[in-house]
């Protein structure tokens, strides 16, 4: 019987995710937040689990979505060392954590197309039923550090998926910066979402 495995560039695990829980968030953030250069950036929340815990978003979710802004100065190294501690600290929680760095955050009334720097072009997962899933961005480009750049020409589907939800209204728009998503113990401020063992 095949094992469970994933790797995105760098990082890689053999742990089995679960559905994003406060609970596991709390534990990533609690460990992510002292990394080496994080308080050069400001780190938001954004996606179906940002909406689900500060919204009123019902839709399921398999992963946290993580945007850096703030200004890289040279340091796309450092930069890189960031987003893979992000992930790997996710994975070590059994969390998929969707990290990435944009120029500036979203307007998902109308999203336009940014500059992203992800630490991977490369995504593989193997299941424990033996099937596979790979993903290849043909817009990266690496570059510096060990860096990808992505620009597209056009609006990414994502963004797009994300201003169909908040025309529906599932989303109300959340984009919450971490010193505003916890308390001063650690806790998310808003809905509890409990732990569910992803099917």
């Amino acid at each position: 019987m095949e094992t469970f495995y994933t790797k995105a560039g760098d990082i890689e695990t053999s742990i089995e995710f679960y559905i994003p829980s406060s609970s596991r968030v709390e534990a990533w953030w609690c460990e992510f937040k002292l990394t080496d250069g994080l308080e050069k950036y400001s780190t938001y929340f954004i996606g179906n689990f940002a909406e689900k815990v500060f919204g009123n978003s019902k839709l399921s979710t398999g992963d946290v979505d993580v945007v850096l802004v703030g200004d890289i100065n040279g340091d796309f190294s450092g930069l890189k060392h960031i987003l893979d501690e992000a992930m790997r600290i996710g994975f070590e929680n059994e969390l998929l954590i969707d990290v990435f760095y944009n120029n500036e955050l979203l307007n998902l009334a109308d999203p336009q197309p940014l500059l992203m720097y992800r630490s991977y072009k490369h995504w593989y997962r193997r299941f424990a039923d033996g099937s596979e899933q790979t993903y290849v961005n043909e817009y990266a480009v690496e570059i510096e550090g060990g860096l990808f750049s992505i620009i597209k020409e056009e609006t990414p589907n994502s963004c797009l998926k994300a201003k169909d939800r908040y025309n529906n209204g599932d989303y109300i728009g959340v984009q919450v910066n971490s010193s505003d998503a916890f308390d001063v113990n650690g806790k998310l401020k808003g809905n509890v979402i409990t732990d569910i063992k992803k099917e």
